[in-house]
């Protein structure tokens, strides 16, 4: 299942020279609107990353893997497929620690 991004923050530079033409066509400038997609094997591949370097969120998700007897690939797809806010557990700490 694939979320929409709504309501999040993007950017994108344009540069425009400081002349009559460039300063008209800032005006009317529409950027292009990029749509965001999740991509399992590469959240996976992030995962393993962060648990060989052993950061923060690696020996917490390794530590709730050993405690439970799993591994990566054990986990369903549907915990690598959702978006979270700022601040909010990730949906792998959340389905390890049910």
């Amino acid at each position: 299942m694939q979320e929409q991004i709504t309501n999040h923050l993007h950017y994108q530079i344009k540069y425009f020279a400081l002349d009559e033409l460039d300063i008209k066509t800032f005006w009317h400038f529409t950027p292009i609107k990029k749509r965001y997609f999740i991509n399992i094997n590469s959240q996976k591949k992030y995962l393993k990353k962060q648990l060989a370097q052993k950061t923060k969120l690696g020996l917490r998700i390794g530590e709730l893997l050993y405690q439970k007897g799993l591994t990566i690939d054990d986990l369903p797809d549907e915990v690598f497929t959702t978006w979270r806010n700022p601040g909010e557990l990730d949906s792998i700490t959340k389905f390890l620690q049910k």
